[in-house]
């Protein structure tokens, strides 16, 4: 069998195949006390068992079993109520011509759905009181549109949409989705924020609309007028790479088989006199000069010290 598959272990099985036994077996016996020392192979009764073990596969360890004899039915049972797949079930087994071959795998983890795409009429759809001006039936000064008035109001929104596009494209770069609603910003505030950034005018519907097809959640209380707010996070920026002291940047150039690695090594070899910091050039240079460097080392530190300085610094 180790010819057959290097990765064979006979008469073992995997973490995942002993669980799904297990349940099984408490599913068809509940008043039945399992001792804790009983082995997973224990629960595996029948001919079907014969000369079993696990190979390694794509991600995780199959359980294979080799029976004499046609076992087709009770193979799929098992996998049934194991809640297992029996992904290869054949005649002339790799241990024997003379024996049937079965193979159980583990399912496949469900995946989450997909949310749905929504496009500007499902949104509107969903939210029928959604206007360009945000959510109605009040205008701006708390009175109620005419019939016509909200009409017009929404077909404004429907034509809105290079600023829903512009809205979302910010979105997508700026914010992050959280577990609860974000009641400290609201979608009027977040309107002028995407306009300060853009430049030009977004309307209040137009931010709602792009929230929602981003697939953030809404929570509209009655007296908040036309405004909302969203389960909206602002994920802080990555800080600045902070430039690390002279000394510290010279241990990391020491190695170097060149002109900065030779006046890395003897910088910091070099303890005979108080030496600058290294953060000032001039004073760097001045010293040197005064203990006599030659100026192709002088030239080297120049060069170590523009590398250096070359590395951004938080502000």
């Amino acid at each position: 069998m180790k010819e057959w598959d290097k990765t064979f272990q006979d008469r073992k099985f995997p973490a995942w195949f002993k669980k799904c036994l297990w349940a099984r077996d408490e599913k068809l016996h509940p008043d039945r006390e399992i001792p804790q020392w009983e082995a997973a192979t224990d629960l595996c009764h029948g001919r079907l068992w014969d000369h079993h073990g696990s190979v390694r596969r794509d991600g995780f360890r199959a359980v294979i079993t080799q029976p004499y004899e046609n076992h087709d039915a009770e193979a799929q049972q098992w996998a049934e109520e194991l809640g297992c797949v029996l992904a290869v079930a054949k005649k002339a087994g790799i241990w024997h011509d003379w024996t049937w071959y079965y193979e159980f795998h583990p399912k496949p983890p469900k995946r989450r759905p997909r949310p749905p795409v929504l496009l500007l009429p499902d949104v509107m759809e969903r939210f029928p009181t959604l206007t360009y001006f945000g959510f109605g039936p009040l205008n701006g000064l708390g009175a109620l549109w005419t019939p016509e008035q909200f009409q017009q109001q929404r077909d404004e929104l429907k034509a809105a949409t290079a600023q829903i596009d512009d809205a979302r494209s910010w979105i997508k770069q700026n914010c992050a989705k959280q577990s609860t609603i974000n009641e400290s910003i609201g979608s009027y505030n977040l309107k002028h924020k995407i306009e300060n950034d853009l430049d030009g005018y977004i309307s209040n519907g137009a931010c709602i609309a792009a929230f929602v097809m981003e697939g953030y959640r809404v929570h509209h209380a009655f007296d908040w007028g036309p405004n909302c707010a969203f389960n909206v996070s602002f994920p802080k920026p990555p800080p600045l790479c902070r430039r690390p002291q002279f000394k510290t940047f010279l241990k990391t150039k020491q190695h170097q088989n060149d002109a900065i690695g030779n006046f890395a090594r003897d910088w910091l070899e070099d303890r005979r006199y108080k030496k600058p910091s290294g953060s000032n050039l001039a004073k760097l240079i001045a010293y040197l000069e005064s203990v006599r460097a030659r100026s192709e080392y002088i030239t080297a530190a120049e060069a170590t010290w523009n590398k250096w300085r070359e590395i951004p610094s938080n502000p």
